[in-house]
């Protein structure tokens, strides 16, 4: 069978993830649609009995045949919107990850049998979301990921389960013997596990599961990647990547300067380019860890991606890729870049791309061999996240929860976002 590419991501032949509950998803962009079982159950790994029963439940083999028969599984409603506006989904990487790779394709649908179920998973790629136990407080960011945010929120009045999140951080499902066990079951698998919180490098559990791979005996095949805030580097995780194949750090920044510690309050800027220094050093001196710079396209750095681009290029990196990789932000709506006016959508956008258009040839050359290409995607995904804010009107409706939401915050936080984007004056008078 043929996969039909406007409905197939590999994605749910390869990937197992896990919301900061332990209930299971189908990938991050799924994070509304947990996965249940036959009698309507919401699914956690540590009450699965194995990778193998998990990754065959009913919903699995489901969306596979949906997939492939060229229906959109409601799972992938926020991938499959995003490409209708012109934008790039987690669906697409996945498939240009993959995609170069017939022979992985081909091998997938052949594996899958008549009702969807896969007699032996291949590839696999662990996503574990450990908790939300985080030290900052970012704009785009929710109570399920960042418990302190909650307090927040409460103060301002804003809707969420506060018993829910509360005991997200203190039930530590991932220290369970239970969680260990179905972890240790898919690792013959597992060839990638990528690691999110909270902030991950704050949670001491992660030590302990790298500590098992290795006892285990796969670590020589199992690669890592992280999403980080960066604002910790522990020496002893530092100490257990030498084990691993490979190790991908992916650096949240959102801008430079004082923006950036605006937008994922209460960081400081001068520790994390001393910190982000460090790691550059690290993966210098180590050709197996590689650090990328990962940056979510909101309302508030969409206005200062230039000044990003220049600061990237100046920077006296000697081994991280300097492109960033761009997540759009969907929710909370009136973060999205496009919740701004039609003439400022359009100068946004006009900047954007004059600034690309000057680094390019930069970011081409600096990024050599396997990066050059990755950087080419990259300039192509934000010149298309730009032309998609020129053109797509939809998120305008949003632009008065925006005003709003950023007055409360900027009031309980003594911050101004006027300070640090003065050209939203005239948006902010009272």
């Amino acid at each position: 069978m043929k996969p039909n590419l406007k409905t197939f991501c590999p994605l749910p032949w390869i990937h197992l993830s896990a919301r900061s509950d332990g209930s299971g998803r189908l990938c991050c962009k799924a994070h509304e649609f947990p996965l249940k079982n036959n009698q309507g159950e919401v699914v956690f790994w540590q009450n699965s009995d194995n990778v193998h029963s998990y990754f065959n439940s009913e919903e699995y083999k489901k969306i596979r045949l949906q997939m492939l028969r060229g229906k959109q599984p409601s799972h992938c409603v926020s991938c499959f919107e995003q490409e209708s506006h012109g934008g790039h989904s987690q669906r697409q990487a996945a498939l240009n990850e993959y995609g170069t790779h017939k022979r992985i394709i081909d091998s997938l649908i052949r594996s899958t049998n008549s009702d969807g179920s896969i007699d032996h998973p291949k590839h696999l790629y662990l996503d574990m979301t450990l908790g939300n136990k985080c030290n900052l407080k970012c704009r785009m960011c929710h109570p399920w990921s960042s418990y302190i945010i909650g307090r927040d929120w409460k103060k301002m009045g804003k809707e969420f389960n506060e018993e829910e999140t509360k005991k997200i951080l203190q039930n530590e499902w991932y220290a369970s013997p239970d969680f260990f066990q179905f972890v240790r079951s898919a690792l013959p698998f597992v060839e990638e596990i990528n690691t999110t919180g909270g902030e991950p490098f704050l949670i001491k559990e992660h030590f302990s599961i790298l500590k098992m791979i290795i006892e285990e005996g796969h670590s020589d095949h199992i690669s890592l990647r992280y999403n980080t805030n960066y604002t910790v580097i522990p020496d002893q995780m530092v100490k257990l990547w030498k084990s691993f194949k490979k190790v991908t750090v992916n650096c949240s920044v959102e801008a430079c300067g004082e923006l950036n510690d605006y937008i994922r309050y209460p960081s400081k800027w001068n520790q994390l380019e001393k910190n982000m220094y460090a790691l550059d050093e690290l993966a210098f001196q180590n050709p197996h860890i590689n650090i990328l710079i990962h940056t979510t396209l909101q309302a508030y750095n969409v206005l200062r991606i230039p000044e990003f681009l220049d600061w990237l290029r100046q920077a006296d990196f000697k081994a991280v890729f300097r492109f960033p990789g761009l997540d759009l932000v969907q929710s909370p709506e009136w973060l999205h870049p496009g919740i701004y006016p039609q003439n400022l959508r359009s100068e946004i956008a006009d900047k954007i791309l004059e600034s690309v258009d000057h680094h390019e040839p930069f970011f081409l050359n600096y990024n050599e061999g396997p990066y050059r290409e990755h950087s080419r995607e990259r300039i192509q995904i934000l010149r298309d996240f730009s032309e998609m804010i020129r053109t797509d009107s939809s998120q305008e409706r949003y632009f008065e929860s925006f005003i709003k939401e950023t007055k409360a915050h900027d009031t309980l936080r003594r911050q101004s976002v006027t300070y640090v984007l003065p050209e939203l004056k005239p948006f902010f008078v009272d």
